[in-house]
């Protein structure tokens, strides 16, 4: 275990844990990794998908309402302090997807 967690750069709690067997399912977040502990899984392997990504998206959350709120505060600023703001957010956006589409159009995926 020891040179798996050299390998990995493991947390010294998530060992711990691996050792010790029958303990409860839990989802540990360490600084740059997730230790995830299980008993059986009856629902099989697409419930314990169904769980870590469960898991990310509620932990995400936050972050996402930040950004949200600074896309508000910006658009408010562009609206409030440029005449032209909001056309040229529409237009770059639109731009945007213009590119995207014959970028995707080229390589044969559309």
């Amino acid at each position: 275990m020891r040179t798996i967690q050299q390998a990995f750069g493991l947390h010294e709690l998530a060992i711990e844990d691996a050792h010790h067997a029958h303990q409860r399912p839990k989802i540990e977040a360490y600084s740059d990794s997730l230790f995830i502990g299980t008993k059986d899984l009856p629902k099989g392997p697409g419930f314990a998908l169904y769980a870590i990504l469960d898991f990310v998206a509620d932990n995400d959350q936050p972050v996402v309402a930040q950004f949200g709120q600074d896309f508000d505060a910006i658009e408010t600023d562009m609206a409030l302090k440029w005449k032209a703001g909001y056309p040229m957010a529409v237009a770059v956006t639109a731009l945007g997807c213009v590119l995207v589409y014959r970028r995707l159009r080229r390589a044969g995926w559309v």
